[in-house]
């Protein structure tokens, strides 16, 4: 008996002026463009998705199947965003347009090839080792003017909105399987992993050796990775907790202290994206009703905190910096 297979789309919405028409069930739909733009990736790269014997695979997208100007809707829908990414055969991330015609992804596959053959040839190392030894390798790439090109179509990926998107975070760690798209390339998250590991390991050789030059912005190469240490952490939170969570629930307070770096439409969504992946005891709820301000919804989930932990460690993360307009002290 063939069962029907569902993947759920991962994007980042952008500016929710900024639509398209697209056909849903052959009627039309005004989609966000960036939304429009991952259909139509998926429908002219079939095998993104597994199809069944008989059915053609079918899609989810939260826009189109949440009525997001219902609030009771809304908060009843995304209490079960983490069970949907979790039961769908995988996500398919949509990172936007390639301006670099595949060169990025390209570039991913030659670290994750490269790491491949060093396993074979050295099959009595540990993997430590070889992180480090292919990260020696990519390190010589880069100092290379010539593959200064692989470097920018790099940090293009790395600088995709969909990285500090609020609720991505959800989505990428705990879907089975993911397929980032970036224009017509397409490459399995797991093998962009395998890669991110060794890339942070060159970054940091790059860093340490071009300290002084970094500083000084001297040319293209400085600038290229002068710039990827926020980037990197956005991933490094992302493709790290992915790897650990069939085995334990994320720390609330991390989730919401790395959500201060994130984008929400709504601000609320700074907690109710995140708390999906936190432990359930501490039973905070998404109420999206206007009456439900954004200095009531910090307050409640700081108090939750206190009285699930019993202790105070949360206001520790009340600083100055980060304080928003309106909220209590």
């Amino acid at each position: 008996m063939s069962t029907i297979i569902i993947y759920a789309i991962s994007y980042a919405a952008g500016d929710h002026k900024d639509t398209e028409e697209i056909l849903v069930n052959k009627r039309p739909f005004n989609a966000f463009r960036s939304l429009a733009e991952a259909v139509r990736a998926i429908r002219d790269q079939p095998h993104t998705c597994e199809a069944s014997t008989t059915f053609a695979p079918l899609i989810w997208a939260d826009q189109i199947c949440i009525n997001q100007s219902d609030p009771d809707e809304r908060a009843y829908q995304v209490q079960y965003m983490r069970d949907i990414y979790e039961t769908a055969r995988g996500a398919i991330i949509y990172l936007g347009e390639d301006t670099y015609n595949g060169r990025g992804v390209d570039f991913v596959r030659k670290i994750t090839a490269y790491l491949q053959d060093r396993r074979i040839l050295l099959e009595n190392e540990d993997d430590v080792s070889l992180l480090n030894r292919t990260a020696e390798w990519v390190e010589e790439y880069a100092e290379n003017p010539a593959h200064t090109k692989d470097w920018m179509a790099l940090r293009e990926i790395l600088e995709a909105p969909w990285w500090r998107r609020g609720w991505i975070c959800q989505e990428a760690i705990t879907s089975k399987t993911g397929t980032i798209v970036h224009g017509t390339s397409t490459i399995s998250i797991e093998t962009f992993t395998e890669a991110f590991d060794v890339f942070k390991r060159a970054h940091r050789i790059l860093l340490i050796k071009y300290l002084d030059e970094f500083r000084k912005q001297g040319n293209i190469i400085t600038y290229i990775h002068l710039g990827y240490g926020l980037l990197l952490d956005h991933a490094k939170f992302i493709l790290t907790h992915r790897y650990t969570w069939e085995e334990e629930f994320i720390d609330i307070k991390e989730l919401l202290r790395h959500s201060r770096r994130c984008k929400t439409t709504d601000y609320r969504d700074r907690v109710y994206a995140f708390v999906g992946l936190a432990h359930p005891d501490y039973n905070i709820k998404p109420i999206y009703w206007p009456s439900n301000s954004l200095s009531a919804t910090f307050s409640h989930v700081a108090a939750r905190i206190i009285i699930e932990e019993r202790n105070l460690d949360i206001l520790l993360d009340a600083t100055e910096e980060t304080r928003l307009p309106d909220l209590p002290s």
